[in-house]
């Protein structure tokens, strides 16, 4: 293959080649996989490089020195356990009280003394994706979405967000009904 390549750079010059949904340049590089699609005047491997380096530097200095806490919603679509449902609700629940007795004290995000958020979603019972935040971030987040997505029983056209959205809800449900919960539709963590 790689001498019908050559062959064909020689004869016709440089061209173009229909590779994975994408015009790029037939030629030496292409030939050696060091090709890949322009974008900007430069690579996008260029491109892709500078970003994924600065989501490294991200990362790096997030849990640089840091501490986590992590939560994890669950689904089991053939389970008889109804708490165990962002993935057909779409939403995930941030824990900010509990009740210990008769009294009602601050718990999760209200208390945390971490600086990191993880915040993994799972598909019978086998981890598959998940949210990290700057947990000083995720609190000013879930304030500004308690504001401005009031929860309505309908879903209906947003105009703050542009889809069917029944908002954010504070409910009281998990561990027996004794957790209060920030129920926040997934789409909207990437709003702001």
């Amino acid at each position: 293959m790689e001498e019908i390549l050559k062959t064909i750079i020689d004869t016709f010059g440089e061209c173009e080649i229909y590779e994975r949904g994408n015009w790029v340049a037939l030629n030496t590089d292409y030939i050696n996989n060091k090709w890949d699609i322009k974008l900007q005047g430069k690579t996008k491997f260029s491109y892709d490089l500078s970003d994924g380096k600065d989501g490294e530097k991200w990362v790096d200095k997030l849990l640089d020195d840091s501490t986590v806490e992590v939560k994890r919603e669950m689904y089991d679509p053939d389970g008889e356990e109804p708490w165990k449902k962002w993935y057909r609700t779409g939403n995930i629940a941030i824990e900010v009280q509990r009740k210990e007795g008769f009294d009602i004290v601050k718990s999760g995000l209200s208390i945390t003394e971490a600086t990191t958020w993880v915040h993994l979603l799972s598909f019978k019972d086998e981890i598959r994706t998940g949210f990290i935040f700057e947990v000083s971030k995720l609190k000013m987040l879930v304030k500004r979405l308690l504001k401005e997505h009031p929860h309505s029983n309908e879903k209906k056209h947003c105009e703050s967000c542009g889809v069917g959205c029944k908002g954010i809800r504070v409910i009281w449900g998990g561990d027996g009904g004794r957790t209060k919960n920030v129920l926040v539709p997934i789409h909207l963590l990437y709003m702001y």
